[in-house]
């Protein structure tokens, strides 16, 4: 029991948020599609009506889709657990042709870039000039590492696209490693196609924003904490990565979703390597998690303070004015919006999350990330997040993360397996060929 519960993914057992999640969620999901119905009806100059039967007809495909995905789980447990070298294999060169195709991507789309950007202007090395004073984290570590870099190669404005290709890419790759660790192989693989292979996220790596540069600083701060609990070194190592979320959420506000993805690996961590009795000491450790999170949150407005010549009054309370909520707004723009086939097959993909939700009657896995989108919107919505950092790249990534939960859910082989443990199926999973898929289902999740 002890290797059941060491899988390298993260879940959670059902109550009644997580139905409720699962409502909001499949509701979305559906408006989404349906949104997507009537504008290409819109264009094609047709009725609404087959819109919403073709939205219909394709829920009801994926459902049946799913459906004989579980009734093949105990061969496709059987296989991996015979082809792990394989299938490992096929991963690494899987990620390896995405990267590849997101690289040519992203250098066919310079062609048409347009060499205009008020950070350019700002960071481009001039007789008598120097990078102005920002109060927004993120943009003045951007200036500085552009500035370098036209130091070096000097003012070529195609420089500063290399620099966010790279660092896109770059931070797609870490991600992909936490998500990989959070989510499974499956999930793991398909978020990164996603990031790879996006429109929207090809476009975001072509225009001079901050945004990869801390898409890059996020990402790395994601794997360590993804990376880490683990048994005799969780706690101090979760602890030392607080201090690293709250410099990135110093620097942008976004960077308050490490914090709850710290306090998300406490209570996994305690789940797989503790008594889940003790829950005094889980809240210990996550009131030592916060402590330190806010210490490290002063500690970067006081270096801010000590490197600027300004009071740490003063520093706080314009890192307080810039993110302070102001009144609800729905957003008029998502910034370089994707095609709507791009839409339809992202949000097509999550409707397999609708229907993954059931494919383990105990546990699941979208609840979090649900609520770390809803976060995300409420955010938006707000304007707690700026106009420098709006965003809608991460709610993108939070989109195309549920899409791949979604359908590994589907397809993970030890679905079927844990549905037969009670009752007369658990006997028959004690038999020797049935034991031996069940062991080899826990190795491919491994």
């Amino acid at each position: 029991e002890k290797k059941r519960t060491g899988k390298v993914e993260m879940s959670w057992k059902k109550n009644v948020i997580s139905y409720l999640m699962w409502f909001l969620y499949a509701s979305l999901v559906t408006a989404a599609l349906v949104s997507l119905g009537r504008l290409y009806c819109a264009e094609a100059g047709i009725d609404f009506g087959w819109g919403v039967l073709c939205v219909v007809a394709y829920i009801g495909l994926a459902g049946g889709i799913v459906f004989l995905l579980r009734k093949s789980a105990p061969f496709r447990a059987s296989f991996s657990g015979k082809r792990r070298g394989v299938l490992l294999a096929a991963e690494i060169v899987l990620v390896l042709v995405l990267l590849a195709l997101g690289l040519v991507l992203r250098v066919c789309g310079m062609e048409g870039i347009t060499q205009v950007s008020e950070y350019y202007e700002a960071a481009k090395v001039a007789a008598g000039g120097g990078i102005p004073q920002v109060v927004h984290g993120a943009v003045y570590f951007y200036l500085q590492v552009l500035r370098t870099l036209f130091i070096l190669v000097g003012n070529h404005f195609t420089g500063g696209i290399w620099l966010q290709i790279i660092l896109q890419l770059l931070g797609s790759l870490f991600l992909f490693l936490a998500v990989r660790q959070l989510a499974g192989r499956i999930a793991g693989v398909i978020f990164f196609g996603f990031c790879m292979c996006g429109p929207y996220m090809v476009a975001g790596s072509l225009v001079l924003s901050p945004e990869m540069l801390y898409f890059t600083l996020f990402s790395i701060a994601a794997f360590l904490i993804a990376s880490s609990g683990r048994k005799g070194k969780g706690p101090a190592v979760l602890l030392c990565l607080s201090v690293v979320a709250a410099f990135c959420c110093y620097i942008d506000i976004f960077g308050i979703l490490l914090f709850f993805l710290l306090i998300l690996k406490v209570l996994d961590y305690e789940k797989k390597n503790g008594d889940s009795s003790r829950r005094s000491e889980t809240l210990l450790l996550c009131l030592a998690v916060f402590v330190i999170f806010i210490l490290g949150l002063m500690l970067s407005i006081f270096s801010d303070a000590l490197f600027s010549g300004k009071s740490f009054l003063r520093v706080t309370q314009a890192w307080l004015r810039l993110y302070s909520p102001e009144g609800f707004r729905l957003p008029v723009s998502a910034g370089s919006a994707g095609s709507g086939m791009e839409n339809l097959i992202l949000f097509g993909s999550m409707v397999f999350g609708v229907f993954g939700f059931w494919c383990d009657r105990k546990q699941e896995r979208i609840s979090p990330w649900i609520a770390g989108a809803g976060l995300l919107i409420l955010g938006i919505c707000y304007g707690v997040l700026t106009d420098e950092m709006p965003g809608f790249h991460y709610l993108y990534l939070f989109l195309a993360l549920l899409a791949g939960i979604g359908l590994e859910q589907c397809l993970q082989p030890a679905c079927a397996a844990r549905e037969g443990e009670s009752g007369k199926d658990a006997a028959a999973m004690t038999a020797p060929e049935e034991s031996g898929r069940d062991a080899a289902a826990i190795a491919w999740q491994e």
